[in-house]
């Protein structure tokens, strides 16, 4: 017994990130610093959804909406309808939901969502800016973004040129060497990013925005794998973009030759390595194309809405959900300059809220309990 605890300490001290030798990427800023990779190699963007993923979570949530009636179900249901193209749908049911809890977060984050990808956006910015008021940090104070590209789209269809003497963020030089307004464009865009099939050029142009905030706090490397992707990936094409590539690339070999003599990370014992290799490929996961059988999938508005207790609204009042509401602001002014907010940001993430070290050091500890079970009954 003695000796197993002796191994589980060792092993306790190998997951203990302040005890152990690990491996970790750094990247280079144009100034040459360098800073440990908080997305890179991390959490990747995605080109399609899981599909097959997403028809479990909705057979699981039926399953729960059967049992239990939750109108949070129903939310989630919407939701994974909007991941899987049936936006019309998710509409209906989270404008019967807003109408039943006006001040849920969610609901009135998702119905602001859905709006969007319905191409109202008014409508999306109305719900979008109430998210905000009811609450200021959710996506790490990031939902400042969502308002600008709304803004910014409903300028476009006005004037469709738009983006080519305007930026969608227009960051002051503050805001692009700023590491929290350079997370919160990364939060924005992971989301955004299965919605936004390209070509699409307002997406080419986050990205941009995004790997000027990389080269200025953060690496090059991963500056210049994003105007590759605007570039190869989102078709977009602009000489200023093809110097930001040629610059990138620069750097990038110019500081792949170099040692890391002060890695950004001195409070614990790592392996230093420099990210030398990324390419804009490995942004663009890929799930195999499921053809999704619709009759056996509830997308039956009246029937989901029983499900959770609740009854289609009258017309009359449906429409009241695009117009201003007592309970709601007549117009609620968003301050898009984050440093106004108190977002609750941590700048290490941990891929997918799965702390994967603990988890494994968990796996471990019972794979020995069982063994030494095993040994002490024989």
């Amino acid at each position: 017994m003695k000796k197993l605890f002796s191994l589980l300490l060792i092993l306790c001290m190998l997951y203990n990130p302040s005890m152990a030798c690990l491996n970790y990427f750094y990247g280079t800023d144009k100034d040459g610093h360098t800073h440990e990779m908080t997305y890179v190699l991390k959490d990747f963007f995605y080109k399609n959804f899981n599909t097959q993923k997403h028809l479990n979570s909705l057979r699981e949530l039926n399953k729960k909406l059967e049992k239990e009636h939750s109108y949070k179900y129903l939310s989630d249901y919407s939701v994974t309808l909007m991941k899987l193209g049936k936006t019309d749908i998710a509409v209906d049911i989270l404008q019967v939901l807003h109408y039943h809890y006006p001040n849920d977060y969610k609901i009135v984050a998702n119905l602001g969502t859905a709006y969007e990808l319905n191409s109202e956006l008014d409508s999306a910015l109305k719900y979008i800016k109430k998210g905000i008021k009811l609450n200021p940090n959710s996506h790490g104070g990031s939902e400042w973004i969502h308002v600008k590209i709304l803004e910014a789209k409903q300028k476009i269809t006005q004037n469709p040129s738009y983006l080519s003497q305007n930026s969608i963020l227009a960051l002051s030089e503050t805001q692009k060497n700023d590491k929290e307004v350079y997370t919160q464009i990364n939060i924005q865009l992971r989301e955004r990013f299965p919605f936004s099939s390209p070509p699409n050029d307002v997406m080419a142009h986050l990205l941009i925005e995004l790997a000027e905030c990389s080269e200025n706090v953060e690496s090059v490397e991963y500056a210049n794998a994003l105007y590759k992707m605007v570039k190869n990936y989102y078709k977009y094409d602009s000489d200023y973009l093809d110097e930001k590539i040629k610059e990138t690339q620069k750097l990038k070999q110019k500081y792949a030759k170099e040692k890391i003599e002060n890695p950004a990370d001195t409070s614990r014992e790592t392996n230093h390595d420099r990210l030398t290799y990324l390419s804009y490929k490995q942004f663009l996961q890929e799930f195999p194309q499921i053809k999704i059988n619709w009759n056996k999938i509830n997308t039956d508005t009246d029937s989901l809405l029983s499900l959770a207790k609740l009854k289609k609204m009258p017309k009359s009042i449906q429409d009241k959900t695009t117009t201003t509401e007592n309970n709601e602001p007549k117009d609620v002014e968003i301050d898009t300059d984050k440093n106004k907010y108190e977002p609750a940001i941590k700048e290490k993430f941990i891929h997918g809220g799965i702390n994967y070290p603990f988890l494994g050091l968990f796996i471990v500890v019972i794979v020995l309990l069982i063994i030494y079970f095993i040994i002490r009954k024989n």
